[in-house]
């Protein structure tokens, strides 16, 4: 899950070089992922209009007015810290078991995924 959201959270984030696939494409294709759910959430009415709008335009203006809104709202550092609390949680999972090198290999998985940036 973190994951995900961290890959959601780097479509708004970085750009196409870094990402190596286009900014945005999710929500270009169509797709909500958290950081537009959970804009939706916060502010309904507008984040629909413009979601609406970029959908039959897709103008780069309206996307800024997305990403200023969401700025507003902290949505991305939101979608960050989730997707760090699912890590954290994965990480926990692994109390239980002994201390080895297998065991310090999981662990860093979940740190890796949520730390990444691409």
């Amino acid at each position: 899950i973190s994951f995900q959201l961290i890959d959601d959270y780097l479509a708004y984030m970085e750009s196409e070089e870094q990402l190596g696939k286009p900014g945005m494409s999710d929500l270009r294709e169509g797709k909500l992922t958290l950081p537009m759910l959970r804009l939706l959430e916060a502010e309904p009415d507008r984040a629909r209009a413009l979601t609406a709008r970029f959908w039959q335009h897709t103008q780069d203006s309206t996307l800024q007015e997305i990403m200023d809104l969401m700025q507003h709202h902290e949505i991305l550092e939101k979608v960050r810290q989730e997707a760090a609390a699912y890590a954290d949680a994965a990480i926990q999972y692994l109390t239980p078991f002994a201390h080895n090198t297998y065991k310090e290999i999981l662990n860093q998985i979940p740190v890796l995924m949520a730390n990444r940036r691409k």
